[in-house]
């Protein structure tokens, strides 16, 4: 889950500069990551939240990639501000301390 923080927080930085290109790679990063998440969720069993909270985030890392390819940074942030939220709703309920 480390490399998850390290990419959404350099997508954050990315976003704030409005560096389009270095936004999109992390965005598909994070994408493949939620995916591989997800399935790992799936596997797993009784983490339905897990799952559809890396759904979600799939979700959101797609519409981050949507507003930074028309280079709308305003609702790429807000994309991203929620992103963010929806990793810490789940790290409290599944991250091991």
């Amino acid at each position: 889950m480390h490399s998850i923080e390290d990419s959404n927080k350099s997508l954050a930085s990315n976003i704030a500069i409005r560096a389009g290109k270095g936004a999109s790679s992390d965005a598909k990063e994070l994408a493949e990551m939620f995916a591989q998440v997800e399935a790992f969720y799936v596997k797993r069993g009784d983490a339905a939240d897990a799952v559809e909270l890396a759904k979600k985030s799939r979700a959101l890392s797609a519409q981050i990639l949507q507003s930074v390819s028309t280079s709308d940074f305003g609702a790429a942030t807000n994309s991203a501000t929620t992103l963010s939220r929806t990793c810490k709703t789940c790290h409290n309920y599944y991250k091991k301390s």
